[in-house]
């Protein structure tokens, strides 16, 4: 998406920085990271990747793990790292990933 500038210039907006939740094989919060690149470069995935998987909601057949963008959520604590993809789904009202991929 292109926005126009004061200056009459198109130019590419810059995407925004989501905080990303990183879930393990067995479906627990595993981590927090705040910049989409961070994480990249931290589980040695391309940034694009990761985005695919966060908004597809399935988990990395590399390395197991499952990517989340975080969500304001009023009942979410960020030290909860008993937090699993379902519960998150629920506090965020979506469809449960298992959900999604039986349609």
């Amino acid at each position: 998406m292109t926005t126009i500038e004061p200056d009459g210039k198109r130019r590419k907006r810059e995407p925004k920085n989501y905080k990303v939740l990183v879930f393990d094989a067995s479906m627990r919060l595993k981590g927090i990271h705040p910049p989409l690149k961070d994480t990249a470069r931290l589980y040695n995935l391309r940034a694009e990747a990761i985005n695919k998987l966060c908004k597809i909601k399935r988990p990395s057949q590399e390395t197991g793990l499952s990517f989340h963008y975080w969500w304001k959520v009023l009942d979410f604590d960020i030290t909860d790292f008993e937090l699993t993809v379902s519960r998150y789904d629920e506090l965020c009202k979506r469809k449960p990933a298992d959900a999604v991929l039986d349609n």
